[in-house]
């Protein structure tokens, strides 16, 4: 399980009757961005831009009404080390704005086994 703040935080607030907690969920990408401060004289910011970042993010969109916390694309899983047994193979889901299904992989243990599978989200 990811977090074991974010499970002592969510505890908290169920003690304190604020509801059931959040959940977090993290999308892993790898590949090219453009990274950098953004914006003009008046406003700069510092932001990643580009597909490997829009579909990471699109990943992490992917976590929720899953028991999953984390996915790992093809492309970061295959920069691992060889051997990842923690890493489970979920399934080759459809990203919108991808052309391809994108394969994920999930941590062993998911949060809540009662929770369904991942469907594709288009």
């Amino acid at each position: 399980m990811l977090g074991p703040k974010l499970a002592e935080f969510n505890e908290w607030l169920s003690e304190q009757g604020h509801g059931d907690g959040f959940r977090m969920g993290v999308g892993l990408n790898s590949g090219p961005v453009v990274a950098g401060n953004i914006g003009s004289e008046r406003r700069v910011e510092y932001t990643l831009i580009g597909d490997t970042v829009n579909t990471a993010s699109r990943i992490e969109g992917l976590t929720k009404g899953t028991p999953h916390q984390l996915f790992v694309s093809e492309s970061t899983h295959q920069l691992l080390d060889e051997g990842r047994e923690d890493l489970v193979y979920v399934d080759e889901l459809e990203v919108r704005g991808r052309e391809r299904a994108v394969k994920l992989w999930s941590l062993k243990e998911p949060v809540d086994e009662a929770t369904p599978e991942p469907a594709a989200v288009g």
